[in-house]
């Protein structure tokens, strides 16, 4: 399924992956291939209770910045790696990078029938720059701060020009997708 790196800060990084079947599913990862050492769980999900989705949500905390990280999924007890069996890879940023002064981007996802709609993914994505993201609240609302936009190439902060033209996409754990 798709894999997207997002909000990669000197810090951490969120890993989507969407899965064709609802699985439960986890990320191991670590500094080298071969020692995938730390554990990530879905967002949604506690320690002890793992349930099955199609969007798969995992925020990596307390990384290092700076450093090339290596992860696989797991679900149904097996590795999940790249389609050559390499693991997938990030890298996260220097925190001396600075921060964007913008004020957040934020909303409410809401169904045809007014109701809001809880844990759809929210992707933010900038010209150039690694995507941002958010999971909606049981409220239906989200929100993405914009103090790290930073462009993948020069790995440097990046502040949108005013008429520049952001593209917002939403994915609910019903496979619908919506952009704007």
């Amino acid at each position: 399924g798709r894999v997207e790196v997002s909000n990669v800060f000197p810090n951490q990084v969120t890993i989507f992956w969407q899965t064709i079947q609802k699985k439960p599913a986890w990320i191991v990862f670590g500094t080298s291939e071969d020692k995938l050492d730390r554990i990530a769980i879905d967002k949604k999900d506690d320690e002890k209770n793992r349930k099955p989705y199609k969007n798969h949500y995992m925020v990596l905390q307390n990384l290092e910045e700076n450093r090339r990280y290596f992860f696989k999924f797991v679900v149904d007890n097996k590795l999940i790696s790249k389609k050559d069996g390499s693991p997938f890879t990030f890298t996260t940023i220097s925190s001396k990078i600075g921060v964007n002064n913008l004020q957040p981007a934020y909303g409410k996802i809401i169904d045809q029938k007014g109701k809001p709609i809880e844990n759809a993914v929210v992707f933010l994505y900038v010209k150039d720059a690694y995507s941002l993201s958010a999971l909606s609240k049981n409220s239906g609302e989200w929100l993405i701060p914009l103090n790290y936009i930073i462009n993948k190439i020069r790995k440097k902060l990046k502040t949108p020009a005013k008429e520049e033209v952001l593209k917002l996409q939403v994915i609910d754990e019903g496979g619908k997708n919506s952009n704007l």
